[in-house]
């Protein structure tokens, strides 16, 4: 998962990034008392990194996500759930991937891109699976064996990453192949088909 090893920001830090992020919102500002700031580093955005506000004064919470650059000339890439903001990004900052940053590069697109019809979930192990209901030892033992690691399969001389992966669609358990661009253009292919109609809960409403 990508929601792991943020830091907490407090105080006056987080007062001011409020003020940046404020204005740039279609919905009423957030309160500097009542919302949580976590922040996160991310290697392949210099100077960037990844923020969430979240108020959770309101039901249900209320979060905002973006890539964030302090300095005299400030800027604010808010997620909105489409490729749009990271890829405009990658032209400008540009994105900087090497064998070790494109795990985490892929694994944040995955988590703040919502495709169509949701969300493709990358899964490393079956903790990380959002069950509906416990699955029966037998079967937690049989998609253990199941899901894989991320995997750096191969950098060819083109330069593209070529990766695998594990991924949950819907109620459904994938394997992947995953190809990086050296500019951040993610595309999905050799989609194999593990096993369907397992218990997790629904990605939209979370039940």
């Amino acid at each position: 998962m990508f929601d792991d090893s943020f830091t907490q920001i407090e105080h006056g830090a987080a007062a001011k990034i409020l003020d940046d992020l404020n204005p740039l919102l279609d919905g009423s500002p957030f309160d500097p008392s009542m919302a949580r700031i976590l922040s996160h580093s991310i290697p392949f955005y210099e100077g960037y990194d990844l923020i969430e506000v979240t108020d959770y004064d309101v039901n249900p919470p209320r979060r905002v996500s973006f890539l964030y650059k302090e300095g005299t000339q400030k800027q604010i890439h808010i997620l909105n759930g489409t490729n749009e903001p990271i890829y405009n990004l990658n032209k400008t900052c540009p994105v900087q991937l090497d064998e070790k940053s494109v795990f985490l590069y892929v694994r944040f697109f995955f988590y703040y891109v919502r495709g169509r019809h949701g969300r493709f979930l990358i899964v490393e192990n079956i903790d990380e699976i959002d069950w509906k209901e416990d699955p029966s030892p037998a079967g937690k033992r049989a998609l253990s064996k199941m899901v894989s690691p991320l995997t750096l399969r191969s950098e060819e001389q083109d330069d593209n990453f070529y990766l695998s992966a594990s991924i949950i669609f819907k109620d459904s358990l994938f394997e992947s192949d995953i190809t990086v661009s050296p500019q951040g253009d993610i595309s999905l292919s050799n989609q194999e088909l593990l096993v369907e109609d397992i218990p997790v809960l629904d990605d939209t409403f979370g039940q």
